[in-house]
Protein backbone atom coordinates (compact mmCIF):
# COMPACT_ATOMS: atom_id res chain seq x y z
CA UNK A 1 0.00 0.00 0.00
CA UNK A 2 2.82 2.40 0.82
CA UNK A 3 4.67 1.95 -2.47
CA UNK A 4 5.87 4.96 -4.40
CA UNK A 5 4.15 5.74 -7.73
CA UNK A 6 6.17 4.96 -10.83
CA UNK A 7 7.49 7.66 -13.14
CA UNK A 8 5.10 6.44 -15.83
CA UNK A 9 2.11 6.97 -13.54
CA UNK A 10 3.37 10.44 -12.58
CA UNK A 11 3.75 11.35 -16.26
CA UNK A 12 0.22 10.10 -17.00
CA UNK A 13 -1.21 12.16 -14.12
CA UNK A 14 0.69 15.27 -15.25
CA UNK A 15 -0.54 14.79 -18.82
CA UNK A 16 -4.14 14.40 -17.65
CA UNK A 17 -3.93 17.51 -15.43
CA UNK A 18 -2.36 19.51 -18.27
CA UNK A 19 -5.13 18.42 -20.65
CA UNK A 20 -7.85 19.40 -18.17
CA UNK A 21 -6.20 22.79 -17.54
CA UNK A 22 -5.90 23.37 -21.29
CA UNK A 23 -9.61 22.61 -21.82
CA UNK A 24 -10.66 24.85 -18.91
CA UNK A 25 -8.38 27.65 -20.09
CA UNK A 26 -9.76 27.50 -23.63
CA UNK A 27 -13.32 27.61 -22.28
CA UNK A 28 -12.46 30.65 -20.12
CA UNK A 29 -10.81 32.44 -23.06
CA UNK A 30 -13.79 31.69 -25.32
CA UNK A 31 -16.24 32.95 -22.69
CA UNK A 32 -14.22 36.12 -22.06
CA UNK A 33 -13.94 36.98 -25.77
CA UNK A 34 -17.65 36.22 -26.28
CA UNK A 35 -18.69 38.46 -23.36
CA UNK A 36 -16.41 41.27 -24.62
CA UNK A 37 -17.95 40.91 -28.10
CA UNK A 38 -21.47 41.12 -26.63
CA UNK A 39 -20.48 44.17 -24.55
CA UNK A 40 -19.18 45.97 -27.64
CA UNK A 41 -22.32 45.06 -29.62
CA UNK A 42 -24.64 46.36 -26.88
CA UNK A 43 -22.58 49.54 -26.47
CA UNK A 44 -23.00 50.52 -30.13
Amino acid sequence: MGRLPKDREIQAIKRRVALVLLIIGSFILTGASFSIYWFMMLKI
